[in-house]
């Protein structure tokens, strides 16, 4: 049985510079064209519903690479391991918080930058929280 990284290796020498593997609880890979692959864990988080997780996912990674100017196909061709590894884990981060939460309900930008400055899913996870139960906003 052939394994899904030789798969993925496979599907590049067809043709696509990139192929991501997403592995739900095992995190995700991507093999380059340059024969290369990269692995990042999934960010711990309190899982309340996995409903758009992997939608999120690809967002994230998506639009981490359009935000570096990695969106073309000549930059996916020639897209480095660290930015790879940068862009799954940007992904990762964004699914993180949005299983956090009920419903297929991604971040706004202000909550991802609230991560990035060191709050954690968690701690944004509950700051929601405690405005849904003030509010009675759900």
């Amino acid at each position: 049985m052939m394994t899904r990284l030789k798969k993925a290796a496979r599907l590049c020498a067809q043709g696509p510079a990139v192929a991501i593997l997403t592995s739900c609880s095992s995190g995700a890979s991507a093999y380059l064209a340059s024969g290369d692959w990269v692995r990042v864990p999934v960010k711990p988080a309190q899982v309340v519903d996995t409903v758009g997780a992997g939608d999120t996912f690809s967002a994230g990674v998506l639009t981490y690479l359009s935000e570096h100017s990695h969106l073309t196909k000549s930059a996916l061709s020639s897209l480095s391991k660290e930015d790879a590894k940068a862009a799954l884990s940007f992904g990762a981060d964004v699914a993180g918080l949005t299983v956090s939460r009920a419903g297929a309900n991604p971040p706004w930008r202000r909550e991802l930058e609230g991560q990035i400055a060191g709050e954690g899913w968690s701690a944004i996870g509950e700051k929601r929280r405690a405005v849904r139960s003030r509010t009675g906003k759900h």
